[in-house]
């Protein structure tokens, strides 16, 4: 079973929309939509998934390095100790991947001075878009609703702001949120201390190769990005789908790890490259960016080329510069349509 089914009843269909102080820009993305969905519900889909497939799994083995020869993989922990016999190291450790430290592949790394402060909350407000609010301050907040009426919800700040914020306390806190954007007191009520709202720094990491000997790299680890197109989780997701389905087609783990990288290096460079260019005009100061920004945004949905090129970026179907896989995706929508019109009308999907 394709794994957006799985996830289908977890999720809330989502559209983008984003306002700024004085205007608002929908996308119009036609059939497609987005799926707001917790972080939490898809680890569980993928550990249950792990279970259910008698995958042996070990809690607390924090990995710092390893050795690959030909004969296998030797992981190394924190601590020194080996543990050996694998055939393969598929490394999966975000964004800060100290594997990928490891490995001397790495091509670039780009911090950002952006932040954020991340939760979920209550919601009530429409449950079928992503808000998205930019102020002059070069504050960006967002509400992502991810069903039975609650939202994720994000608070852009700078790294250099964060401890003021502690400092502060919550209750200056929620002043600032709300009088920056009433609306979003209902997100943030239920909070009782900022040990509960979780802070989160980015990062633009590019390595040369994601494959080295029987290494190889998928998600964040590969390819980390500021979370501002939302499409980390799923260009990770389809790094694990293409890695798993070229494993099934190829005997030589070689030729599988070959296929994989040919295969995802023009999506993955792409969204890369597009993101490190776009990420400055989010939560920037700079009032020349956020000129740039507020005028073009409102008008690039309804140009011809450049609107469809926007949503096949956010729907995941962009497969580099030029390209674009608009047609696999397509013939799952039907389906997902008569299981979303069923959920609408109370009915379990």
């Amino acid at each position: 079973m394709p794994a957006f089914f799985l996830v289908l009843p977890f999720g809330y269909p989502s559209r983008l929309r984003q306002h700024g102080r004085e205007n608002q820009s929908p996308l119009d993305t036609g059939e497609l939509f987005g799926l707001g969905v917790l972080r939490s519900h898809l680890f569980q889909i993928l550990f249950d998934r792990c279970g259910s497939a008698g995958v042996q799994v070990r809690e607390g083995q924090l990995i710092a390095s390893y050795v690959a020869t030909d004969a296998g993989v030797e992981l190394i922990g924190k601590d020194g100790d080996r543990k050996g016999g694998f055939d393969l190291l598929i490394a999966a450790d975000g964004a800060r991947s100290r594997l990928r430290e490891h490995s001397g592949l790495t091509r670039s790394i780009r911090e950002y001075p952006d932040a954020a402060l991340w939760t979920i909350g209550p919601y009530s407000g429409p449950q079928d878009r992503l808000l998205q609010v930019v102020g002059r301050c070069g504050r960006l907040l967002g509400m992502l609703p991810v069903g039975d009426g609650r939202c994720s919800f994000f608070w852009g700040l700078k790294k250099t702001e964060e401890p003021h914020v502690r400092a502060d306390g919550l209750d200056a806190w929620k002043r600032q949120v709300v009088e920056f954007f009433p609306l979003a007191e209902e997100a943030i009520a239920e909070i009782k201390s900022l040990e509960e709202v979780r802070y989160a720094t980015y990062r633009n990491s590019r390595m040369r190769r994601v494959t080295q000997g029987r290494v190889v790299f998928i998600g964040d680890a590969a390819h980390a990005t500021s979370p501002h197109l939302g499409q980390g989780l799923n260009l990770a997701l389809v790094d694990a789908a293409v890695l798993a389905e070229q494993m099934s087609i190829h005997a030589d783990y070689r030729d599988a790890f070959v296929a994989y990288e040919t295969s995802r290096r023009s999506t993955t460079g792409y969204h890369s490259v597009l993101t490190g260019m776009l990420t400055p005009f989010f939560q920037t100061s700079n009032r020349v960016l956020q000129f740039g920004r507020d005028l073009s945004l409102p008008l690039m949905p309804h140009l011809p080329y450049i609107g469809k090129q926007m949503v096949y970026t956010m729907a995941g179907l962009k497969t580099g510069w030029l390209g674009a896989d608009r047609g696999r995706d397509h013939k799952a929508l039907p389906y997902c349509r008569r299981r979303l019109d069923r959920r609408n009308r109370g009915h379990r999907p």
